[in-house]
């Protein structure tokens, strides 16, 4: 009878240090995400917010609690666009994609992101939704620009 209890406490003493194990994955995965500079985004099937770090809400303006659980284009009107649409579907079939945006403040703000689409896979290899990363390079633009008109001959004085 000794033995049948000891097994059992066995058991339940790995049962506890997994949970805690994957515990502390989850609480170090969380940390990444939120602490990370870039915007992390990601949803499921259905089109639906599941992650939407700090840099997110800084990026569009919203709070992460007005976002979670909800479909993307009831947040934000301009994921209606057919272009972007598309792009997330194509996400949602496995197609990854990395491009460059460029938006206009009203102050006339110049800003560039790099936009990375990615699909989320399970462990069958399945779409099961995408991660969008949204990284500011409008430095690394400004930079670019001052190198290139530095090295035109047309701007140097004779």
């Amino acid at each position: 009878m000794s033995e049948v209890i000891d097994l059992e406490t066995g058991r339940n003493f790995i049962n506890q240090q997994i949970a805690r194990e994957i515990d502390e994955e989850h609480d170090f995965s969380s940390l990444v995400i939120n602490t990370s500079l870039d915007a992390i985004i990601a949803f499921d099937r259905n089109f639906r917010y599941t992650v939407f770090n700090p840099a997110a809400e800084k990026f569009h303006g919203v709070r992460r609690e007005g976002v979670i659980g909800r479909c993307m284009f009831d947040v934000f009107p301009f994921s209606q666009d057919p272009k972007l649409k598309s792009q997330v579907k194509e996400t949602l079939q496995g197609r990854s994609e990395v491009g460059e945006t460029m938006r206009v403040h009203p102050d006339g703000e110049i800003e560039y992101t790099r936009v990375s689409r990615i699909p989320l896979r399970d462990e069958f290899g399945e779409v099961v939704g995408g991660l969008v990363i949204l990284r500011d390079i409008t430095y690394e633009r400004k930079l670019e620009r001052i190198v290139r008109s530095r090295n035109d001959p047309a701007t140097e004085c004779r």
